[in-house]
């Protein structure tokens, strides 16, 4: 989990280890101290993410939201191919902001 402490902005990356609850109680301390939250999963892991804003936003209301559709693109090597043969494969995920205030929101359609 990464913190800017200068813009008040905390990135939570949801990957298969990480526990719903364990995303909650961070994110319901930051929420308390009126840090704006971003919440990422890829794959599999999209449906915690929206688990956990869910869940959020019973527990704290009248929470601002954002939803963005992301994409990230990795190169793999090519088994059985030529030494420097590389695949790209572009993986699909969700990206959820969330802040108890109002926040520039850069796509109408997510908001």
């Amino acid at each position: 989990m990464e913190e800017d402490t200068e813009a008040k902005t905390c990135l939570v990356k949801i990957t298969r280890q990480t526990g719903i609850r364990q995303v909650i109680n961070h994110v319901l301390q930051r929420l308390k101290d009126d840090w704006r939250i971003e919440l990422n999963g890829f794959s599999l892991d999209i449906s915690k993410v929206l688990h956990s804003t869910e869940i959020l936003k019973t527990r704290v209301p009248f929470l601002y939201q954002e939803t963005k559709f992301i994409s990230q693109e990795k190169e793999y090597p090519v088994k059985g191919g030529e030494e420097n043969e590389t695949r790209n494969k572009i993986f699909s995920g969700l990206s959820v902001t969330l802040s108890k205030n109002s926040f520039e929101v850069s796509d109408q359609v997510g908001y």
